[in-house]
């Protein structure tokens, strides 16, 4: 069949079966002429199939290329295609997963930089996407809204200090946590500032953001914290993070100067 008649049968069109023949999605056709090519059914099969990985499962073309081969079973029952199918489709899906934690952690890395440096209005979301390394469109596959991730940033600082405390090399004291945390949340605390006005001023969706974030440390400190009465711990550890947060907004607002 011609590329026509082609595109016809698959529900393809001509353009983007040129497109998937430069990438090599596509069996090689048999070349009649210099401009004619024929093709079969294989060619039908194989671009029915990137249509549904494309539009079902949402997969780019890089990863369509990477299982392509295994799904084209040949010979054998329909019952052992499927088997075969949802076989290969299990292992792309966890390959797909583990793809998007680590873009949605890079993105989360940038953006906390991002926000806390030139707060939420001066931050667009092309620019998270080019420090981050990936295509814009790609960005929506991660977070719904610029928004969204603005929050999800405030919510990462957690992760942040988890990060700190597992290189801990002893359990530090009360007051030597407060500085150890305060040293770890300098770098975001302006992220966190803007949180609680932004809050102050209405913004609903941040209202708990702060306390959750200020809870998320308390608990992630509480097993690393030299104390002696155990049952006491998280309630340390929550007035711990707690002086830790205070000991930034004083510095920020300059009231460490006054001497009170």
């Amino acid at each position: 069949m011609t590329v026509s008649q082609l595109a016809e049968a698959s529900g393809v069109g001509v353009p983007s079966i040129h497109h998937y023949r430069k990438l090599g999605l596509l069996p090689p056709p048999v070349q009649v002429s210099a401009n004619l090519f024929h093709y079969d059914e294989r060619h039908v099969e194989v671009l029915r199939m990137i249509r549904l990985l494309r539009e079902r499962r949402g997969m780019p073309l890089a990863a369509i290329r990477d299982v392509l081969p295994d799904l084209l079973v040949t010979g054998g029952s329909e019952a052992v295609a499927v088997e075969r199918w949802d076989a290969v489709l299990a292992i792309s899906e966890v390959a797909d997963e583990e793809h998007h934690h680590e873009v949605r952690a890079r993105l989360l890395q940038v953006a906390r930089v991002a926000f806390a440096g030139r707060g939420y209005g001066g931050v667009n979301v092309e620019e998270l996407c080019q420090r981050a390394g990936i295509a814009k469109g790609s960005f929506y596959r991660h977070f719904v809204s610029k928004d969204a991730i603005y929050l999800a940033a405030v919510r990462s600082v957690v992760d942040v200090v988890d990060e700190a405390v597992a290189r801990w090399r002893r359990s530090l004291t009360p007051d030597a946590a407060v500085d150890a945390v305060a040293g770890v949340l300098e770098p975001v605390m302006p992220l966190l500032l803007e949180v609680v006005v932004r809050a102050g001023h209405g913004d609903d969706a941040l209202a708990g953001a702060v306390p959750e974030t200020v809870a998320g440390i308390a608990r992630s400190i509480a097993p690393r914290l030299a104390v002696g009465d155990g049952s006491a711990v998280l309630t340390i550890a929550g007035q711990v993070a707690r002086r830790a947060v205070d000991v930034l907004v004083e510095r920020a607002m300059g009231l460490g100067q006054l001497g009170l």
